[in-house]
């Protein structure tokens, strides 16, 4: 069982087909900065060009050797995840099958709407929490890692 608190708010505005793009309540650069160093500096995972993704999104790879067992973990070869770059800064990512259903009801998450990365399991767009203030007079996300 996951212990995530509920996202407070209104969803952010999303694009409605591919590639999945987040308009509203984006994080400054600073943020934006700062939530990617926080999520490449786990064991193991390394900062690459996505390989599936759209141009300028950096992606979560596992190190070879690091990344076996299922491949529904995966997006394409061993890129789980990416961000995408600042001017959206949605972070896409593998979940769980059975963790789904939980984190999409508090918010924290939504379809990237179209399977395109497995044809079992979807990528999802990760919505973190928010607080502050952020350039499109929302408020600024904060760091779910």
């Amino acid at each position: 069982m996951l212990t995530i608190p509920p996202r407070e708010g209104p969803r952010p505005k999303t694009t409605p087909c591919a590639p999945h793009t987040q308009i509203s309540q984006n994080p400054d650069a600073r943020f934006h900065r700062a939530f990617k160093d926080r999520a490449f500096d786990f064991p193991f995972v390394t900062r690459q060009p996505s390989m599936i993704s759209v141009p300028g999104a950096e992606a979560l790879c596992l190190e070879h050797g690091h990344g076996r067992g299922c491949r529904k973990a995966f997006m394409i070869g061993n890129e789980f995840a990416h961000v995408h770059p600042p001017q959206d800064s949605s972070l896409h990512m593998m979940l769980p099958e059975e963790a789904v259903p939980q984190i999409v009801d508090l918010g924290g998450a939504a379809s990237d709407g179209g399977g395109r990365h497995d044809p079992v399991n979807r990528s999802y767009g990760l919505r973190p929490p928010k607080r502050g203030g952020d350039r499109n007079g929302s408020r600024t996300p904060a760091p779910v890692l």
